[in-house]
């Protein structure tokens, strides 16, 4: 009897193990967060996050792969929102080019630890820019109408 118990106890662990990831996908399914463990009731794992040191000067590239460019800046509005992504547009006719991307229209997500925008490369190449000693054109209100429409 003793030897029963101690293969039913070895056979209910080994089942823990195997139905941990039935679990969670259980979970999902009913539209708790990923990496929750009902077990446990707590989320074991969480995304990543990233500091803002980590993206200036990082490559942005668009879905299909194309470089857009260098991370120059982030923007914040007087409220605290992000307002501006800033790339620098690689040299054109020898002078380096800034490309204020709206936020809310970069739709910028992280994948493999780079920097992906749902942007066409030829619409990015045409966006309104400013130069690298012009970052007064940011304060000008019919500018920044003119680059909000454009997206």
């Amino acid at each position: 009897m003793k030897a029963f118990n101690i293969i039913a106890t070895i056979a209910f662990v080994i089942s823990l193990f195997l139905t941990a990831g039935a679990f969670e996908k259980e979970a999902v399914a009913w539209g708790l967060p990923e990496g929750f463990n009902p077990e446990t009731g707590r989320i074991e794992k969480t995304s990543e996050v990233y500091k803002t040191e980590e993206l200036i000067g990082s490559v942005a590239r668009n879905e299909r792969g194309e470089r857009l460019g260098m991370v120059e800046e982030i923007l914040f509005s007087d409220d605290g929102r992000i307002e501006y992504l800033v790339l620098a547009r690689d040299e054109i006719e020898g002078a380096e080019r800034l490309v204020p991307v709206p936020w809310k229209d970069a739709k910028a997500e992280m994948k493999d630890g780079r920097l992906v925008l749902s942007l066409d490369k030829s619409k990015f190449d045409n966006a309104p820019s400013f130069g690298r000693n012009d970052w007064q054109r940011l304060d000008d209100p019919e500018w920044n109408r003119e680059v909000h429409s454009y997206y």
